[in-house]
């Protein structure tokens, strides 16, 4: 309601990160509770809390496409576009391939952003592993939206030595 009201332009929506996220909680079957880190590290030998994480990933989704809907019946003012075609939402899991992750790949979704160039066409894109010739890292995605708006962002990131391609994702 504050991107479509004009109260901003940006928004940071977060569920659980951050030193306050360790205290998100979720109620188990038995009635009992285990905090969202505890149950990301009991994740590893237990399929019904692999299933809850799954579960609570599914539901942000969710809700990231009922934002998304209602910013594209939204039109823009004085323009043939909507809200959506001006927005971007970045969803990136709280871990990647692991908890405590090593940042070798990092599952992320994209949304929106048709007027920012940024279209997918409803594709998955896959980067190469680490180590492997066309392998990208996160600044990558985060030089993306930079271009995206206009600036550039060719070295965002601060890898140093372990920068292994300076600009944006290419498709």
């Amino acid at each position: 309601s504050s991107l479509i009201g004009g109260l901003t332009n940006v928004c940071v929506i977060n569920s659980g990160g951050g030193a306050a996220g360790f205290g998100v909680q979720y109620t188990l079957p038995d009635g009992s509770t285990i905090g969202r880190h505890d149950m990301h590290h009991a994740a590893s030998d237990s399929d019904p809390y692999k299933a809850m994480i799954q579960e609570a990933s599914r539901r942000h989704v969710e809700l990231i496409a009922d934002m998304a809907q209602q910013l594209a019946a939204t039109p823009e003012i004085g323009s043939d576009e909507n809200m959506l075609d001006n927005t971007v939402f970045i969803y990136m899991s709280d871990n990647g391939e692991q908890h405590h992750s090593t940042g070798a790949e990092w599952p992320t979704l994209l949304v929106g952003g048709r007027n920012m160039n940024l279209v997918t066409g409803g594709r998955t894109l896959v980067y190469p592993s680490v180590r492997e010739a066309e392998h990208r890292q996160m600044s990558n995605l985060f030089n993306t939206l930079g271009h995206c708006a206009g600036v550039q962002l060719d070295r965002f990131g601060g890898e140093g030595d372990t920068r292994l391609h300076e600009g944006p994702l290419t498709a």
